[in-house]
């Protein structure tokens, strides 16, 4: 890429990177650094030209000293800039992704048009698994800088440590060394999806790691090998998934359900949960689904949002853990003096 081009695109990463979406006047001459005339002749190309991609605002209120203008990104069209290289392309599509995310003026900008490899489009579907529906819960202004710092880690292949809660002790933060893989949503939260070293195994292995969760975060230095799509592939490792617990292996259960009401007209419409339907199984009265899951509990969490409307053929084991966490939510809701109406017959128990 040329002097004008690494120029450009260091002013597009510096604006997006901004907190505020925007770079100063003073910082907009210093990385350019030319002469009064040639400063005139880059805004014109930057800012007003067929090929714009920077909208200018004045500062009518400045003071001596200040910026009298700030520039951001246009949201419209970048269709050129200046033999763009595949790297940097890379490194802008991955920014466009982050603006979903950290809600930057980039997330709404087309990027410019360049053949880029598609094993590195591919790569990129990766690193940012589902991002673009991320709707992240709230972060602490250290858990949101080091979001960004996680996203740069993931694009430069860096591994890195993080202080994360114990199963055991929730309160106590182990220190972490992690390959970031995808960042990912699950349940309108934000995920890592990381190798963990585990030294009773000797074994880097696949875990998540809630961003609102983190302890603390340090930068590493250390470089890793991004793994192949044949190694790593979090559409085809979640595919059978009801949440982010996966086997090792790819291994699944399944699950035989008869779906009713409501619940059995939102599956006739849309693909749902990886049911599949035995047609010569269904009746009037209900569907039957074949539903194929890897963790029960994440599985039953999910089924519970239509606990009225789906009655577990088998596995024995999965009825029996639904029927328990049945009992557990009316033990809590139901009082003792509730009318018999709220109450569930022997039948319906024997059911």
């Amino acid at each position: 890429m040329s002097k004008k081009g690494s120029q450009y695109v260091q002013i597009i990463r510096e604006i997006i990177q901004s907190p505020s979406n925007r770079i100063g006047q003073k910082r907009f001459e210093e990385i350019l650094g030319v002469t009064r005339a040639n400063l005139h002749n880059h805004r014109v190309a930057m800012c007003d030209g067929p090929d714009a991609f920077l909208t200018r605002i004045k500062n009518k209120n400045h003071v001596k000293g200040e910026n009298d203008s700030y520039y951001y990104v246009l949201k419209g069209s970048v269709n050129d800039i200046d033999g763009i290289s595949q790297e940097t392309q890379y490194f802008l599509e991955a920014y466009k992704h982050m603006g979903y995310l950290l809600d930057s003026a980039i997330g709404d900008v087309p990027m410019p048009e360049s053949e880029v490899d598609d094993d590195k489009v591919k790569e990129l579907q990766r690193k940012f698994f589902y991002l673009s529906k991320v709707q992240a819960k709230s972060l602490d202004e250290h858990q949101t800088e080091w979001l960004k710092q996680i996203v740069t880690a993931l694009l430069t292949n860096k591994q890195i440590s993080l202080w994360y809660p114990s199963p055991n002790d929730p309160d106590a933060g182990l220190r972490r060394e992690v390959r970031p893989l995808s960042l990912c949503q699950y349940r309108d939260d934000l995920y890592l999806l990381g190798e963990e070293w585990k030294h009773l195994e000797e074994k880097w292995m696949i875990r998540s790691y809630k961003i609102s969760r983190i302890d603390n975060f340090e930068e590493n230095t250390t470089d890793f090998t991004y793994p192949s799509a044949s190694k790593w592939n979090p559409s085809e490792r979640y595919k059978w998934t009801s949440g982010l617990i996966a086997s090792e292996d790819g291994s699944y259960q399944e699950a035989e359900i008869r779906v009713y009401g409501e619940f059995r007209r939102i599956l006739q419409e849309k693909f749902f949960m990886s049911a599949r339907p035995e047609k010569n199984l269904c009746t009037d009265e209900y569907d039957f689904y074949v539903f194929k899951y890897t963790n029960h509990n994440e599985f039953i969490g999910q089924l519970f949002t239509y606990a009225e409307c789906v009655e577990i053929v088998g596995p024995k084991e999965l009825k029996e853990a639904f029927i328990k966490k049945a009992a557990a939510a009316l033990g809590k809701n139901v009082p003792p003096d509730a009318p018999d109406s709220y109450q569930v017959s022997e039948k319906k128990k024997a059911k």
